[in-house]
């Protein structure tokens, strides 16, 4: 006759079952996060960041539609010309966004011969953090900076329009753009923007560039470079630009325009070593650029409405409005230094503002 088990016996046994099952899918998940980050620590070991950068750049490898950043190894996002995680993490939310309404990717750059130069006018004199900062007037910059120890900033962004520009001074121009670096010698100013034009017919041009200007020792500057985007840049259109230097220490910079209207991105590495910021100032900036070793005339731009400028200092979270770190206005002047060329207004938020055209020079 077969001997049955006690009830109590039964459940006991149950209940152990039920336990090791837990334990199991628990020991699986742990293995799967654990393989998950090795993937992402490991990725980078067979190639260098910049031969990873410049061989998704030449095959222009495009990410793949509705991909999830978390499960994207730093192989495949430096591959497809997006930052790895360690600086993705430090605005994860924004580059979410940006990775699902960026459609497509362009690819390539190449200076653009054009003899313009976005670095701070060495004549001004820059003004040193102080509990109350007044307006700084400056011949070729408006809109917010603000200063620190050198190797302060890593990372600057901000969101703009492309200006419709008004007929106005042959010649004019307006750069739009975000950086980390100044004037304040010896400097490595890196920066990436938008700049606009009319021509002699009066048809505007906007072009897409980044820049490396630097006089510190060692260094090599990198003129001004296209960052063509193959959809175009039209009047109107909603610019994200990204730039980055030696964020968390990984040595290269990073030059991130996105187009948020026609869904497309451009960006470029640059991996050379001692190349990176000074990262003692961090801006988002309206410009008249230098040409040829003087000032453009001014571009009637309208207003431009600035959004979004924000920095990251290493050892935060994330990046941070701009009005977080006791930022100064800065207001264009003729050269002369005797009247305005355009207003800027108060920051709204800590990251917003506007800057309105006044006058061409």
């Amino acid at each position: 006759m077969e001997k049955r088990q006690p009830i109590g016996f039964l459940k006991r046994n149950m209940l152990l079952l039920g336990v090791s099952l837990v334990v199991v899918s628990l020991l699986i998940s742990i293995f799967h996060i654990v393989s998950l980050h090795n993937a992402h620590a490991s990725s980078l070991a067979p190639m260098t960041v910049q031969q990873l950068a410049a061989s998704g750049e030449a095959k222009c490898l495009q990410p793949p539609q509705h991909s999830n950043l978390k499960t994207l190894s730093d192989t495949q996002l430096i591959e497809y010309g997006l930052p790895p995680h360690a600086v993705i993490d430090q605005d994860l939310a924004q580059w979410q966004q940006a990775l699902a309404s960026a459609g497509h990717r362009s690819c390539g750059t190449t200076p653009t011969g054009s003899g313009r130069t976005h670095l701070l006018q060495p004549s001004q004199q820059k003004v040193q953090p102080n509990a109350s900062l007044p307006t700084q007037f400056i011949t070729n910059w408006s809109g917010y900076v603000v200063h620190a120890a050198r190797g302060t900033y890593k990372a600057a962004e901000v969101t703009f329009k492309v200006p419709t520009l008004k007929a106005g001074a042959k010649g004019a121009h307006v750069s739009i753009w975000a950086g980390i670096g100044d004037g304040s010698s010896p400097f490595s100013l890196v920066q990436a923007g938008v700049d606009s034009t009319l021509n002699a017919n009066g048809k505007q041009s906007n072009v897409s560039w980044w820049e490396v200007v630097s006089n510190s020792p060692g260094n090599t500057s990198f003129p001004e470079e296209n960052l063509p985007l193959a959809k175009g840049l039209h009047n109107g259109d909603d610019i994200w630009v990204y730039v980055s230097s030696n964020p968390s220490n990984d040595g290269f910079d990073l030059f991130y325009i996105e187009n948020k209207t026609t869904h497309d991105y451009n960006s470029h590495t640059l991996l050379v070593g001692q190349d990176l910021s000074d990262s003692a100032s961090g801006e988002c900036v309206v410009e008249r650029p230098s040409i040829g070793g003087g000032l453009s005339s001014l571009a009637n731009f309208g207003t431009e409405a600035m959004s979004q400028c924000d920095l990251y200092v290493d050892g935060n979270a994330a990046l941070k409005p701009i009005g977080d770190f006791n930022s100064q206005k800065m207001v264009m002047v003729n050269n002369k230094s005797t009247y305005d060329l355009d207003a800027v207004s108060a920051l709204t938020g800590g990251q917003n503002f506007t800057v309105t055209y006044l006058k061409p020079n």
